[in-house]
Formats: structure tokens, sequence, C-alpha cells
């Protein structure tokens, strides 16, 4: 594998992983804010999507749909993070692709925000849609972030086929 397509590899876990757990902080705190538990909104989430019955509700019976959701929302998080870890790279070895890279992510946030409040408020009805843009907006700006200050050459790259 060349050294660029493995660097963005690496780079692409963290921002998927910077992405998860943007989702997983926000919601602990959330939920101990309203007096659930920390898990409260993976479980009745990880519930709907798996069709977990709510009889079993002993220790076991509600960690299968914590552990769940969480498994299927990291697998999500991290495919993103590579995605647009080798976006950025292509941005970075072709800058004048920069606008079509830059529409794929606004896209792309808007198909999570909508998917996430399809399945978080319809399906569940677990999180307001505000919580699902908050949260996606701010997990893509923080992996955004952490992909920019990871090519530090892009700016002036993109700047220049800009002009």
């Amino acid at each position: 594998m060349q050294p660029e397509r493995s660097e963005a590899l690496k780079q692409g876990l963290i921002a998927g992983m910077i992405g998860y757990f943007v989702f997983v902080i926000w919601f602990a705190v959330v939920n101990v804010l309203t007096g659930e538990s920390a898990f409260h909104t993976a479980q009745v989430l990880g519930s709907a999507l798996f069709s977990f019955e709510p009889t079993s509700m002993s220790a076991t019976g509600l960690a299968a749909p914590v552990i769940a959701y969480n498994g299927v929302h990291l697998l999500a998080s991290l495919m993103m993070g590579l995605v647009a870890s080798f976006l950025v790279l292509e941005v970075d070895l072709h800058p004048n692709l920069w606008y079509v890279v830059m529409f794929l992510f606004i896209a792309g946030l808007l198909y999570s925000v909508g998917l996430g409040g399809i399945v978080a408020k319809e399906i569940a009805g677990a999180v307001s849609w505000e919580q699902v843009v908050v949260v996606n907006v701010l997990a893509a700006l923080l992996s955004g972030w952490y992909l920019w200050r990871s090519h530090p050459s892009l700016k002036d790259r993109v700047r220049r086929a800009a002009d």
C-alpha cells in the first residue's frame, strides 16, 4: 500500500472514532442530565432496531441492545471516517476536486441527519431532531477539523485551485 493510502487509512479510522465518541459522549451527557442511565438512548435505539423484547430487563437483557446498537454505530462511523479521509486525500492530490468533495461532505451530513432523525425519532421516539442535527454537525466538524489538520498543505492547494 502506498504511504499516502496507509496514512489515509489511519486518519480515516481516527476520524471515524472521533465521530463515534462525539455521539457516545453527547448522548451519555444528555441522558444523565435528564435523569436516565447513560446508556438509555443506545438501549432504546438498539431495542427498536433489532427487535429486542423488553421482557428481559435484567442487566444482561439491557446490555444486548446497547452492544448491538453501538457495534453498528461504530462500524458506520469508521466507514464514514474512511470515506472522508480518502476524499480528503484525493483533494490533497488533486486540488481541483475540492468543490466535488465539499458537496459530498454536505450531502453525507444531510443524509446522516435524515437517517439518524428517522431512526431516532420516528422508530424509537428516543431523540429529538434538534439533538440529531446538533450531534451530527458537531461530529462532522470535529472529524473534519482533524482531517484538515492532518493535511497541512491542503489549505494552500485548495486556495490556489480556487483562484
